[in-house]
Parts: C-alpha cells; structure tokens; sequence
C-alpha cells in the first residue's frame, strides 16, 4: 500500500510488483519471467553429485582437465563490468558502467562479491551475487566469448560458485529470473534448477496498458540487431544513456 501510495503521489508510469506467490486478482499481471531457487545441501561436495549428470560431467571436466579455478574478490569487478557488456551487446542490450558496480560493492558491503573463473591468470567467467540472512541471489554476470565452448566456464562457474556459498553457511541458492524458451532458461534447467512463475503485478499511474518494453518483445528486434552491431567502445559509451530506450 505504501509503494502505491508513493507511486501515485510520484506520477510514475507505473508501479512494478513481483512475487514469488500468487498474490490474487487484484492488480493487473504479468507471467513473461520464471525464478528459479533451490536449498543447498548441507555439505560442499553434494552440489556436484545432485548436479543432472551431464551438467555434471561438464563441471567435472572444467575443474580437471581445464584446471579452472573459482577466485572471490571485489578488485575482480572490472572482469566482470567487460564480459557482463560485451554478453549484453552480443543479445542487443545495453550494460552498465563500471561505477554503477562500484557503487554497489561500496554501498552494500559485504552483502556483495564477485567471483571469478580463471584458467591459469585467464578470466573466463564472473558473477556478482548478493546475500541477504541465508540466501544468495547471483545477479550480474558475464562470460568470455567462447569460454563456455572451450572449457563449459559458466557450467563450473555455478557449481563453484554454490559450493561457495555452502561454505559460507549460504541455505538457500537463488538462480534468478529468466524468460521461458530464453536460452538461460534452458541453461538453468540443465543445472538441475526448477523453474517456478514469477507474479508480475502492476499498478498503472500514468500509463494505460501493461508494459511490453522487454527482448520478448518483437518491436524491438530492429533496434536489438542495430545496437549488436555497434563498435564495442561506442556501446559502452551510449549503454548509460541509452538504457531507458533498449530492452
């Protein structure tokens, strides 16, 4: 009720709600993204033998054969600021600055980290995660071009990344929100993760119609392949100002 009130008194466009149960009719809704969470086991070798078992055999080869290792630090972040923009550019969205990652390792202390895949002094694969009481929500991300072709870094990245926060007394691994039939979707099935809906409600001010502004959407497309082909130097200028009008 605050939030609405707030949003009213603002003028916004219109106020975004989600829920992880089903709150009711009340608000007009939203079913485009699925969450997918799961509790950890209570040892760290667990994770990789409930892993699905070619997931499994992935993530056992990266750490063997590839000799991938997972490193956790925030003087990682300009790793991650490079190969979360360039992923983005690669799906026609823009990314954020450096500083907005900065910002948010500043403010938010130890509730934040990044961790990073590496191959020997090479980076193949960040993530910043986020932990709040016993749970950890890994949300930014990014992966060297072809890192998972070669040596499956996003594959090991996650398994590590869980094993982690195990260690850290972490209960509960949040995977994030992804779009059915996107690629991460699938990718997140192959970990072993169930997908469960995620109740968008919204609550229009100054808009009449539910937002569409999002990759589903095929009005965007057009705009989505210009900005993939943009030289990289220039998309990392113009992704900050941009932002607002790119899914």
């Amino acid at each position: 009720e605050a939030a609405v009130e707030c949003a009213d008194r603002e003028r916004v466009g219109h106020l975004e709600l989600r829920y992880r149960e089903d709150p009711g009719p009340d608000l007009a809704g939203s079913s485009l993204y699925w969450t997918f969470r799961r509790e950890l086991p209570a040892k760290p070798e667990d994770v990789l033998a409930r892993m699905p078992k070619k997931a499994r055999a992935e993530a056992r080869k990266a750490r063997d054969k590839h000799a991938l290792e997972l490193s956790h630090g925030r003087w990682y972040v300009d790793d991650l600021q490079r190969m979360f923009m360039a992923n983005k550019q690669k799906l026609g969205s823009p990314g954020m600055p450096r500083h907005y990652f900065a910002r948010l390792l500043e403010h938010l202390g130890d509730a934040a980290g990044v961790h990073l895949v590496r191959r020997g002094n090479e980076p193949l694969s960040a993530v910043m995660s986020f932990r709040f009481r016993d749970e950890l929500y890994a949300y930014y991300s990014g992966t060297r071009d072809g890192a998972d072709r070669d040596c499956s870094a996003s594959n090991f990245m996650y398994l590590a990344l869980q094993e982690w926060a195990v260690g850290a007394g972490v209960r509960m691994f949040d995977f994030g929100r992804s779009r059915r039939d996107s690629g991460a979707f699938a990718f997140k099935e192959h970990q072993g993760f169930t997908a469960a809906p995620l109740h968008y409600r919204y609550h229009l001010v100054r808009d009449r119609r539910l937002p569409s502004f999002n990759p589903s959407n095929p009005k965007t497309q057009a705009l989505r392949d210009a900005w993939a082909r943009l030289p990289a130097p220039l998309a990392g200028v113009l992704s900050a100002p941009l932002s607002r009008y790119l899914p």
